[in-house]
């Protein structure tokens, strides 16, 4: 991708480059705060995030979606998804918790929160890579916009030299599914790096 492919590529999807750091921010918080026992804000963010991630792969996948000024509950976002071409059936007990998470904001719905434990992290792990994995992004774009493949981007090319920043560090904190992607994304990344060079 030239420069004015890149240019127009962002120029037309200036929603999604602004609302995949988004999500990425919320989802590493809600990782930060669950790991460190702050369900309810942490299962707030995890809410937050899968809204993004659901509204950027149908941005990219439905030409006459425009979420921008508009509210929709999860359940719609699932199914338009769905429409979509998205697959998440393996997910759908996952995301009937998710959709009840926004209302654990309230101190009368705090005694749910002993439904959840700590194997739903992972659950809700593999479901944000998934969401993340199913957004077909050029390489000039995933690996430089602030998503998940920007920090591990960051990761795979510093590794030795520059400690880790607070963001991957709570990305990668016992999270088997990222681990997954950074080995898969590795050869993917060192490729898209040898392009730049003339």
């Amino acid at each position: 991708m030239d420069f004015n492919e890149l240019k127009n590529y962002s120029d037309k999807n200036k929603y999604i480059l602004s609302t995949i750091p988004k999500a990425t921010e919320d989802y590493i918080s809600a990782r930060c705060l669950i790991i460190n026992g702050i369900l309810n804000n942490g299962l707030i963010l995890v809410k937050e995030a899968i809204d993004k991630y659901l509204k950027a792969y149908i941005w990219i996948n439905d030409e006459n979606f425009d979420p921008r000024g508009k509210s929709f509950t999860l359940e719609e976002l699932v199914e338009s998804a769905k429409k979509n071409g998205l697959d998440l059936a393996i997910y759908t007990g996952l995301i009937r918790k998710i959709s009840e998470f926004y209302k654990l904001r309230y101190t009368d719905n705090l005694f749910k929160l002993k439904e959840y434990k700590a194997e739903d992290l992972y659950e809700i792990d593999s479901l944000i890579i998934y969401l993340n994995n199913s957004l077909k992004l050029p390489p000039e774009i995933k690996f430089r916009i602030l998503g998940i493949e920007h920090y591990i981007s960051f990761d795979l090319a510093n590794s030795i030299e520059i400690p880790k920043n607070h963001y991957l560090k709570w990305l990668e904190e016992n999270n088997k599914p990222v681990k997954g992607l950074i080995k898969k994304l590795e050869p993917e990344y060192f490729a898209f790096k040898r392009s730049l060079t003339p």
